[in-house]
């Protein structure tokens, strides 16, 4: 278990999201961006299906009621893995020394166990996340922004 565990530590590490305040900046300045300038006389609808795809896909990096962000995740399974490598070294230590209620090893082992297969799920679930809408994310922040990027080229005030 303590190798499985030192193996979903490598792969959470290389895995882990490094720009979110990157991300998260620049939907926010789209966003500032978007009410700002964005005013036209009628609205296209396929930009605005684009625009509401994009505020769902914010959520990724965005807290909104009780929805966990990409880092919200992170932050619990590398909170997992450390508190779990933990707690397998310290019942190692205590079956090696023979500490404890013997009779309980095997209950103690399956506990443990079952916590690794926990972390897994969530990693998995992690790196599905952030494999499938991370990409996503980036392809709808460059269509809205060169979407902005005509639109204010053709409708704002030239500036000298």
């Amino acid at each position: 278990m303590i190798e499985q565990t030192d193996s979903l530590n490598r792969i959470f590490t290389k895995n882990k999201m490094d720009s979110v305040v990157e991300y998260q900046l620049a939907a926010n300045s789209f966003m500032i961006r978007l009410k700002n300038n964005y005013k036209p006389t009628n609205v296209d609808m396929d930009f605005g299906g684009k625009v509401n795809e994009f505020k769902k896909l914010q959520r990724l990096f965005k807290k909104k009621h009780n929805h966990k962000t990409l880092s919200d995740e992170a932050n619990v399974i590398s909170n997992s893995i450390r508190e779990e490598k933990q707690a397998l070294y310290n019942l190692k230590m205590d079956i090696e020394s023979g500490y404890g209620n013997k009779e309980k090893y095997d209950e103690f082992i399956t506990f443990e166990q079952s916590k690794v297969t926990t972390i897994k799920v969530l990693l998995e679930q992690y790196l599905i996340r952030k494999k499938k809408d991370l990409p996503r994310f980036r392809k709808s922040l460059k269509e809205l922004n060169d979407f902005m990027d005509k639109w204010e080229k053709e409708n704002m005030p030239k500036k000298n």
